[in-house]
């Protein structure tokens, strides 16, 4: 069977990094209720909620919010979730993360 956890060697993603960037909410919860690392950072220190962010899947960074993902981990840009969600004016994204941190 598949890893919940493997890491991909030539990007460094986990499968829930890949449902984020896809923005499959229904996987990302199932992972997320399995127990996936919700904060592994890929080859260019992006996690799972970064992902789901920076490609405009707000209903998936919320589930990952809400999951507990951290939105402070900086990427190799100095850039986190929670400043990209500022940068791109995600409204929901923010109130989450006010919401629930």
């Amino acid at each position: 069977g598949a890893e919940l956890d493997g890491v991909a060697e030539d990007r460094g993603t986990t499968p829930i990094m890949d449902a984020a960037a896809a923005g499959l909410v229904d996987l990302i919860r199932i992972m997320i209720d399995m127990g996936a690392e919700m904060d592994h950072a890929s080859r260019d220190g992006q996690t799972a909620v970064t992902l789901a962010v920076g490609n405009g899947h707000d209903e998936a960074a919320i589930a990952l919010i809400k999951g507990g993902a951290d939105v402070d981990i900086k990427d190799m840009l100095g850039m986190s979730a929670r400043k990209y969600a500022t940068l791109y004016n995600q409204e929901s994204i923010l109130k989450a993360i006010d919401t629930l941190q």
